[in-house]
């Protein structure tokens, strides 16, 4: 699984010959020759077609958006203003064919990143940069919601970093969880309560369908207890298809008879 996102350029950014006022053109040579035409993610995950951020790289205003469809940008200009640098690009979305992560360009989805500026420090200005974007020294296990945690763990490891491989609970409040199936019968879904999820706006604009899975454990009250990214399709589709599945109620699955927590995937369609 390669690399999600450019490793090498905030850790280039902060290292960086700038040291107080260098002067604009200097800022915009080093800034081009940095940021033109690479793809990064943005922390935060922000929406909106302008963001603005302080000089410090932070957020005006925290609005976070679905990491699939918020996140990635490829930038395309960079201009420095008296008080601001201006970043002009284009969102990418992130899709996951044979679940590895590739970034896709969706039409009509420009943005603009307004940094705050102080020409008197432009060793902040590029400091505020690797605020803004993050790169594979971090980890998305910290980043993502914890319905993402399993698969960003994968991700995690493709990318370097260290640590154990990416596991699934193997119990439920403290009590033995079974494979539906193998250990236990399987849970089957109360039709009544399976409200199918919405196809995200940009999907259907785009006329894009597929299939997101799922890993969930069942409790033994019918109820999903635990959900879990198995194998994302990405451009949104997991964050609708946790959202519909939680609310979903099963008769629970069992062991002689007994109702018990089993864990099961569930393949969740979507459809124009």
């Amino acid at each position: 699984m390669p690399k999600l996102f450019v490793s090498v350029v905030l850790a280039s950014l902060l290292a960086a010959p700038l040291n107080g006022q260098v002067g604009s053109a200097k800022l915009q040579f080093v800034l081009n020759d940095l940021l033109m035409h690479k793809i990064l993610l943005m922390r935060g995950f922000p929406k909106g077609d302008v963001i603005q951020y302080d000089e410090k790289g932070k957020l005006r205003k925290e609005d976070p958006g679905t990491w699939t469809i918020y996140g990635a940008i490829q930038i395309n200009d960079v201009e420095i203003q008296a008080d601001s640098i201006q970043i002009f690009g284009n969102r990418l979305v992130i899709t996951f064919p044979n679940g590895e992560p590739r970034r896709e360009y969706a039409a009509g989805r420009a943005v603009t990143l307004q940094i705050k500026r102080d020409p008197n420090n432009e060793k902040e200005t590029v400091n505020a940069l690797a605020v803004v974007f993050l790169n594979n020294a971090d980890p998305l296990t910290r980043l993502l919601p914890e319905y993402w945690r399993y698969f960003a763990r994968k991700l995690d490891l493709a990318a370097g970093h260290k640590g154990s491989e990416a596991e699934l609970p193997i119990t439920l409040d403290g009590k033995k969880l079974y494979a539906a199936g193998a250990q236990a019968t399987i849970p089957s879904i109360i039709p009544s309560s399976q409200k199918m999820p919405i196809t995200p706006p940009l999907a259907r604009a785009n006329g894009i369908t597929g299939v997101t899975t799922l890993w969930i454990i069942v409790a033994p009250d019918g109820h999903v207890a635990y959900v879990q990214v198995f194998k994302p399709f990405g451009f949104g589709f997991e964050e609708e298809a946790v959202k519909a599945i939680l609310s979903w109620q099963y008769t629970p699955g069992t062991v002689d008879g007994q109702p018990v927590p089993v864990a099961l995937k569930v393949e969740v369609p979507f459809r124009k």
